[in-house]
């Protein structure tokens, strides 16, 4: 008896130690006890296509692109032509991208006086390589060079090029009603011979708005004569003179001076000039 007590005893024991340890499982999967399954933690982690995450970053349609703006190829040409051109006397042209009479006469002027033929075409690869490599322009003339096509006239007086200037030659035959004979100035080689001082009203086509239309005029071929004009400004760029080179007034005292005038003398009084060459071209 005492044997079978003692056996049931220690079944009692351990029934009780397996209750206790299921006790304990049950209490560590409790949620509100803290402890928490690897699935529960993962879950609580924030995920990488969550709104916060995908608004913090920016979409390549959003990012700006870089543009590079392109100078007008006009106006372009005409910086370089005034980089060129305005020490030489050449008003400055403006920048304006329009590639009118101005722009074109500047150019015909750059190519006769770089070595070229004088063309008022539109600008080639070659012009723009040129006028960016900024050589020394140059005449191989000496003395006035005028070209009937660029309507321009250099000056190379003592073995350099002087000026460069707009001039206005003579107009061709039907520009003038009173005078419908061809008034073109003559191609070919001449000197200067006299000149007038001062201001000098033509005889053979008198002014009828002013004193005078012929400022420190210096003839030479016959009565053709290089000379200031009243009626000349930059904005004439075709020949609309009766047979003469005209040049604003601007320009007239400093050219006179290089003919040999006297910077003080009679007014409109004829003077020795020195003998310098005229080509027309």
């Amino acid at each position: 008896m005492e044997n079978i007590a003692r056996h049931r005893s220690h079944e009692i024991a351990h029934i009780a130690l397996a209750a206790s340890l299921a006790a304990i499982a049950l209490t560590g999967c409790n949620a509100s006890g803290g402890n928490t399954s690897p699935k529960a933690e993962s879950s609580a982690m924030p995920s990488a296509t969550s709104t916060e995450t995908s608004s913090a970053l920016p979409t390549p349609s959003a990012v700006p692109k870089r543009t590079t703006t392109q100078e007008n190829p006009i106006i372009s040409l005409q910086r370089l032509l005034n980089t060129e051109l305005t020490p030489y006397g050449m008003p400055a042209l403006a920048l304006d991208g329009n590639a009118g009479g101005q722009t074109k006469r500047a150019l015909c002027a750059e190519r006769i006086f770089s070595g070229h033929a004088a063309s008022r075409a539109e600008a080639t690869v070659a012009d723009r390589n040129q006028l960016k490599s900024h050589e020394k322009l140059s005449s191989k003339l000496p003395g006035f060079v005028i070209s009937r096509t660029c309507q321009v006239m250099g000056i190379n007086v003592g073995d350099r090029l002087n000026m460069i200037i707009p001039i206005s030659t003579g107009a061709p035959a039907g520009y003038f009603r009173d005078s419908p004979q061809d008034h073109t100035t003559a191609a070919g080689n001449f000197h200067i011979g006299q000149g007038i001082y001062g201001l000098h009203n033509s005889t053979k086509y008198p002014s009828k708005h002013s004193a005078g239309n012929m400022l420190f005029p210096g003839f030479f071929n016959g009565d053709e004569a290089v000379h200031g004009s009243p009626e000349m400004s930059d904005a004439v760029t075709s020949p609309i003179s009766h047979g003469c080179v005209r040049f604003d007034v601007k320009y007239a005292l400093h050219i006179w001076e290089l003919m040999g005038g006297q910077k003080n003398g009679v007014q409109d009084h004829y003077v020795n000039l020195s003998a310098i060459p005229v080509e027309v071209l």
